[in-house]
């Protein structure tokens, strides 16, 4: 959103919360809407800019280590990384977008996906050739979607993957996930 279109926003936010006999079935979202669009920041991050940044510092850490600099190292790296919050997650393919690179669609059988405008977690279980996919719900019913509307998730980090002296962390829920892979392997 541009400064200009967020002033816009805002002249029309104060006129709705200014105006006290404002009526009709929709009154109160409007004013919702105005409040939030009132608490909206005056400046907007460059995802650019902070991209750019990271790999400078990224440099510097470099160099510092070079120069045998062990606390400026570390400095460098943690305002690097804590910068990276900032930007915007990252775009996963739709199961659609990934057959039409050319990968081969076996490999996404069984991995966990969700579907568009979903918290839910599914499973795949079948690709159709005409785009639909079969999903596997946690309380095992079964729901069919277009490959476009369903995005596989990347695999949760393994322990042997991570270094015995460093900390991971998991989402709530993948814990007993991994705890059942485990058991199965066993």
């Amino acid at each position: 959103m541009t400064n200009s279109n967020l002033d816009q926003a805002r002249e029309w936010a104060d006129c709705i919360t200014t105006t006290p006999n404002l009526s009709g079935p929709r009154v109160g979202v409007a004013r919702a809407a105005a409040e939030l669009i009132q608490s909206l920041p005056d400046q907007w991050i460059d995802a650019e800019k902070v991209r750019a940044l990271i790999t400078s510092l990224n440099a510097w850490a470099e160099d510092a280590d070079a120069e045998r600099a062990p606390g400026r190292v570390l400095g460098y790296r943690t305002a690097a990384e804590n910068l990276v919050t900032l930007l915007p997650a990252t775009h996963l393919p739709t199961l659609a977008e990934l057959i039409e690179q050319g990968n081969d669609t076996n490999q996404y059988y069984r991995m966990q996906c969700r579907i568009a405008g979903s918290d839910r977690r599914f499973t795949i279980r079948k690709l159709d050739l005409d785009g639909k996919v079969l999903l596997l719900r946690d309380d095992f019913l079964v729901v069919k979607s277009s490959a476009d509307m369903v995005t596989p998730l990347p695999d949760p980090p393994r322990p042997e993957d991570v270094p015995h002296d460093e900390v991971w962390l998991v989402r709530k829920g993948e814990l007993e996930d991994l705890a059942c892979r485990g058991k199965r392997s066993s």
